[in-house]
């Protein structure tokens, strides 16, 4: 069978599949954002090279000429030989026709090309389909009858979906009509039944309504079918289904995630639980598979404030020195070379422990304090959105808000459940949270009621309550799963 695969938007999703020996497998995409090339040209260059130009070769003399100038042809060259280049267009073709997996994402303009071909892949299949807005799934969905999406609409939503969803609500709505019609008749190729559509919908209000609530639910569409078909799966049974085992995260690392997110529905892989720590820490209190080093609220501690800007992010240093102190008291066990991820939810805090770090790495193997970075390139800093879909064996995240308001206003990102699943989701072995549960307590505790904030930010006590009970097991025989470690205004740890 023919199958097509996607990533909903980033090329480093399209990684190497485990298929057949004998199987045809193409990626569509340049296989770094650097490359000049895709790799489908690249594979459509080097079957020129072995067989159009070998001894025995079939082309005529003029077109084996074209030939060697396509492929001699570099990046400095300006002019371009069309009968060359015809020849690696359709080789290209050739490939992908003949291709049993095809890699691309959602977005790339091969897609386009494709679907105006008809091309049809016995299966289609997107992978963080969650991501995808309803125009980046139109293309693949077009490619196949027989489709599979796969995603997680309780993490991270389409890039910028917050801010159309703006668009599509009241006022906004109305205003993002107006004029519409004159502005798509400076549009000679579209057809008149859109400036027709315009029309109707500038003049009627209930009609209105109901496109720009199609067209908001349109923007989510993963978590517009996920959260519809769940409701009628779970009474009668049907074509969505929720994957509820992991095997990235330790169990209790997996149980927080697990009851604050999802509901207590997902367990662990049997592989993972007895899997050994790449991580060693310097003393028994650090054990634990999960740490939180805690910082006093503002309004319990002896300094104005710890939240300073950078433009309009906000960084805290006390935190930073707090994540830096804990960091030095974990390495790696004899013979591993476990992977780090330093993780925050604003850039301003990210420059700032990037700037701190930078004198750890030894400059020969690339290693901070002994362990390698999650992608390989030298990068142990990351904000929550560069991140999903990474993973690494200790990740240490520095959530940065502590000031005296209450609410979502005081939290911020913090106050965003899919955003927060992915910062406690990306650890293998060992996770770190350097906070203030005081603040986060307070926040909560105190948001208003009456307009919802409360039961939005429920999943915050839901975590810290979780990590409270593993802190403190039961049964006196049983390790605890967490440790809390008190720190001060400074972030120096007291214990």
């Amino acid at each position: 069978p023919k199958i097509t695969m996607f990533a909903s938007r980033t090329q480093d999703d399209c990684r190497p599949l485990q298929v057949e020996s004998d199987s045809i497998v193409v990626r569509i995409e340049r296989p770094a954002a650097d490359s000049s090339e895709t790799q489908l040209r690249d594979q459509a260059h080097r079957l020129l090279d072995a067989i159009a130009l070998a001894d025995a070769s079939p082309l005529a003399r003029r077109r084996r000429e074209a030939v060697e100038r396509v492929l001699s042809r570099t990046d400095t060259d300006r002019e371009i030989d069309p009968e060359g280049e015809a020849i690696l267009r359709d080789t290209e073709h050739l490939i992908l026709r003949s291709s049993d997996v095809t890699l691309a994402t959602a977005n790339s303009s091969v897609i386009e090309e494709m679907v105006a071909e008809g091309e049809q892949f016995d299966w289609v299949i997107v992978e963080e389909a969650a991501r995808a807005s309803g125009p980046e799934l139109i293309g693949p969905l077009l490619l196949g009858g027989r489709r599979v999406l796969i995603g997680d609409h309780r993490q991270l939503a389409p890039f910028d979906a917050e801010r159309k969803a703006k668009l599509y609500c009241g006022a906004a709505g109305e205003a993002l009509l107006t004029g519409a019609a004159e502005l798509i008749d400076a549009i000679s190729d579209l057809p008149d039944e859109v400036g027709t559509s315009l029309e109707a919908l500038a003049s009627d209000p209930v009609l209105r309504a109901d496109v720009l609530a199609t067209a908001l639910r349109l923007e989510q569409p993963f978590r517009e079918i996920a959260e519809t078909a769940e409701e009628i799966s779970s009474a009668h049974g049907g074509p969505v289904c929720m994957l509820t085992e992991q095997s990235r995260m330790h169990p209790a690392i997996c149980d927080i995630v697990s009851n604050t997110f999802y509901v207590g529905r997902l367990t662990t892989a049997e592989r993972v639980v007895g899997r050994p720590c790449p991580i060693v820490p310097a003393d028994g209190d650090l054990a634990a598979p999960v740490v939180l080093f805690d910082l006093p609220s503002l309004s319990r501690a002896r300094v104005k404030a710890f939240e300073t800007y950078d433009g309009t992010s906000p960084c805290n240093r006390a935190e930073a020195a707090a994540l830096l102190a804990a960091l030095d008291r974990f390495g790696p066990a004899s013979g591993e070379v476990p992977t780090l991820a330093v993780l925050s939810p604003y850039t301003a805090q990210c420059r700032i422990l990037e700037a701190r770090m930078k004198s750890r790495i030894d400059l020969e193997t690339g290693l901070l304090n002994g362990f390698a970075s999650p992608k390989g390139d030298g990068a142990f800093v990351h904000t929550i959105d560069s991140f999903q879909g990474g993973e690494a064996d200790l990740v240490m995240v520095s959530t940065v808000r502590n000031n005296q308001r209450v609410g979502r206003h005081a939290l911020g990102i913090l106050g965003d459940r899919r955003r927060m699943n992915v910062l406690l989701s990306r650890a293998r072995h060992k996770l770190v949270l350097v906070t203030s549960t005081g603040f986060l307590r307070n926040a909560v505790q105190w948001a208003e009621a009456g307009r919802g904030s409360a039961l939005e930010l429920e999943f915050l006590g839901a975590m810290l309550r979780r990590i409270d009970r593993m802190a403190e097991p039961d049964c006196p025989d049983v390790s605890p799963k967490a440790s809390i470690i008190s720190c001060d205004e400074n972030g120096i740890l007291l214990q």
